[in-house]
């Protein structure tokens, strides 16, 4: 950081760093009938989180970047201007059978996922205060190169299918932008922002089957027209109220709107289905929120508690066919909420929490790589219930203290998958955690610490390949850890 003078600084970041780290394995269920797939192979150690792999290989993220972000600050108004780059290079080697089973050098199904990606980021921003005027608005710019060359889908022991793809993506994205909140007393807040953005992606995909030599997919701008090219002109914004009724208590209310950029799939696609199933639109959000904001008893008690209803149009929902997942619209989607937070300290010693969130989440009208549409379902890792709490007891000894912790979190039922099939859902499920803390002098902390102490098996992901190679995928959340 430099300061250049009372008005102007300049901040300089560099940074690096690379990983090279074994890709984390999945649990083997057999679902082709009595725990089996279709290659004879079944898990029987009955642990959730070890199998019997014959392909252990590396998850590398190398990355790298920086930015310049330099600052002028007046009496009552300034600017910042920010420019960044950033490089990030994944290769990822999966097991993605879970299996022992051999069909000619190894693992019978063996992806290789690899990608580059090139960013680079630019921001004016200009803003002010007055009094009780606030206001910021700017120019935004940026521009991705992702290169996906070298992703392979190794079938060669099923009929000598082996996948080479390569496949480019271009996005430039343009926006200004303002905000203003504006006070219009002791009780009232205003604000109010308005975001225009352009943005435009450009798609080269090929997928090329080695073995016979010939091209599954080849798209170009000369070859393939418009599902190479998407182009977005999008107006978002918001306008909200805060109200404070004395300064223990703010009501507040807000309506939103937002945008999820369109794009294109490129995983390793069956030539079978429709091309028009590459690219899927924008996802467009209307956002709905009420809630208060509460300091109770003398500053020991803070509660709060928000109301939302999220209605979308095209929601962008995850969905998988062959050897593939597809992101495709449905037609329709609403998330009806609630969230509830309590904060007190008992005593000086005794202090506690508790979270509680209430979801009512559900899509129509997706649809599917094969053609069919599926209706009323949940969204994905949406359960209908959580809830967490936290517990902390302190003894003070000395200058020191003593601190005992038990924490919870419990988890409704949740799908992994958009069609809600049994196989890709995580039923009810708690977890709890607890720590015993020596503080010295408020500098040091020496802790002994479990988590998941009754060691819970939940899963936290699933991929159901059931169709193609009779087995589901599953990630299991970590065991008891001490």
């Amino acid at each position: 950081l430099f300061v250049l003078t009372e008005e102007w600084s300049l901040l300089l970041n560099g940074h690096y760093s690379d990983s090279d780290a074994l890709a984390a394995a999945y649990q083997h269920q057999g679902t082709a009938g009595d725990g089996f797939d279709y290659f004879g192979y079944s898990d029987t150690d009955n642990d959730p989180w070890a199998g019997d792999y014959d392909r252990v290989g590396p998850l590398k993220i190398e990355n790298s970047g920086g930015h310049v972000d330099l600052g002028w600050q007046g009496d009552s108004f300034g600017m910042k201007w920010i420019t960044g780059l950033e490089n990030v290079d994944k290769f990822h080697q999966e097991d993605t059978d879970a299996g022992n089973v051999d069909f000619g050098g190894g693992s019978l199904v063996r992806p290789d996922f690899s990608a580059e990606s090139d960013q680079m980021t630019s921001e004016l921003r200009f803003f002010g205060d007055e009094d009780s005027f606030h206001w910021v608005a700017g120019l935004y710019y940026f521009d991705s190169e992702v290169d996906g060359s070298g992703t392979r889908l190794d079938l060669s022991g099923l009929g000598d299918v082996d996948f080479h793809v390569t496949y480019n993506q271009d996005t430039t994205s343009y926006a200004a932008f303002g905000q203003t909140d504006y006070r219009l007393n002791e009780r009232w807040e205003l604000t109010a922002g308005l975001r225009y953005t352009n943005e435009e992606k450009d798609f080269i995909y090929i997928n090329r089957e080695t073995n016979f030599d010939a091209f599954v997919y080849e798209f170009s701008p000369a070859t393939a027209g418009g599902l190479t090219n998407q182009s977005e002109d999008v107006l978002s914004g918001k306008v909200g109220v805060n109200f404070h009724a004395n300064d223990d208590l703010m009501v507040f209310g807000n309506i939103s709107t937002s945008f999820k950029s369109g794009g294109f799939n490129s995983g390793f696609l069956d030539p079978s289905l429709d091309l028009a199933n590459l690219p899927f639109d924008k996802e467009d959000l209307i956002s709905y929120e009420v809630g208060v904001k509460s300091t109770l008893a003398g500053g020991r008690v803070r509660l709060n508690a928000t109301a939302f209803y999220y209605d979308y149009k095209d929601l962008q929902a995850l969905t998988f066919e062959g050897v593939s997942s597809f992101i495709s619209n449905a037609s329709d989607a609403s998330i009806t909420g609630a969230e509830f937070e309590l904060f007190a300290n008992a005593t000086d010693a005794l202090e506690f929490g508790m979270g509680l969130g209430l979801l009512d989440a559900s899509a129509d009208g997706i649809g599917l790589p094969d053609g069919s549409v599926l209706e009323d379902r949940n969204l994905v890792l949406a359960p209908d219930v959580q809830f967490n709490a936290l517990g902390r007891y302190s003894i003070p000894i000395g200058e020191s203290d003593l601190i005992f912790q038990l924490d919870t979190n419990y988890s409704d039922r949740v799908y992994f998958d958009i069609a809600n099939q049994d196989i890709a859902s995580q039923d009810s499920y708690w977890v709890w955690n607890g720590s015993v803390t020596y503080r010295f002098n408020d500098h040091f902390d020496l802790s002994v610490w479990g988590r998941n102490l009754f060691e819970e098996d939940y899963k936290v992901y699933t991929f159901d390949f059931s169709s193609f190679f009779g087995l589901n995928q599953q990630m299991y959340g970590p065991p008891r850890w001490y």
